[in-house]
């Protein structure tokens, strides 16, 4: 008897977010609140730092099958809708599967497969209740 195992049972069906880009005028707060509170400017500043730099791969594995990056730029949080500061900045994005043929060939029947989940710790700033340290599951 073979029993089937959900690996990634605990992780969303689907990312939670929207990728619309943020108005002029959210970006305008976002910046005004920012410029009130230093330690989470500082905070996304750290964030970002430690987000910039690749991770060496070393075991040279190559990841062929195709795929987008999009970024999450707001989100419900606790029934709020809240804006991620300087999403492009913090690097919360997530990846979207385009297709089979991961290896390049035509021959093989490969699909995309989302794994490799990691959980972001980013900034949200909410008009209700100001910025939010929060975490998400992402691919």
């Amino acid at each position: 008897m073979v029993r089937r195992l959900n690996a990634f049972k605990k992780f969303p069906q689907r990312q939670d977010g929207t990728t619309k880009a943020q108005t002029s005028d959210i970006l305008a707060k976002i910046d005004a609140a920012l410029s009130e509170e230093t330690a989470v400017n500082n905070s996304v500043n750290e964030i970002s730092a430690q987000r910039v730099a690749p991770i060496e791969n070393k075991y040279f594995a190559l990841d062929t099958c195709p795929r987008t990056l999009v970024s999450v730029t707001s989100l419900n949080v606790n029934g709020n809708v809240c804006y991620v500061v300087r999403p492009r900045q913090q690097r919360v994005t997530y990846a979207i599967c385009r297709g089979s043929n991961c290896y390049g060939n035509t021959f093989y029947n490969s699909r995309c497969f989302t794994t490799g989940w990691t959980k972001l710790k980013f900034w949200v700033w909410c008009p209700r209740c100001g910025f939010q340290l929060i975490s998400r599951w992402y691919p």
